[in-house]
């Protein structure tokens, strides 16, 4: 079995990644590339795909937190909790 093969029959064990039997051409390519590098190379295509991956969040939080529609749920907890800043901590509600 090739290092593909094997690869694509662990990421199809995982079912929230959603793949299915075969990974795509992208992946397949990343894959060999990463087998032909050393070791330590293929650790800094680790950290730079997972430096990527952080820009991808990144990006969709920056997005939430711009949008200008309404948040009466956000809203309403944000008012409560300034409110409690005012008042003494209760141990017992801890």
């Amino acid at each position: 079995m090739s290092g593909i093969q094997e690869i694509e029959g662990r990421l199809a064990d995982i079912p929230h990644l959603g793949y299915g039997t075969s990974m795509s051409g992208a992946t397949a390519e990343i894959v060999e590339v990463c087998e032909a590098l050393p070791e330590e190379k293929r650790s800094e295509v680790i950290d730079f795909a997972r430096f990527l991956l952080s820009q991808v969040d990144e990006h969709r939080w920056e997005s939430l937190i711009s949008d200008t529609k309404p948040r009466p749920r956000l809203e309403e907890f944000l008012k409560a909790s300034a409110q409690e800043a005012d008042e003494a901590l209760d141990h017992a509600k801890l």
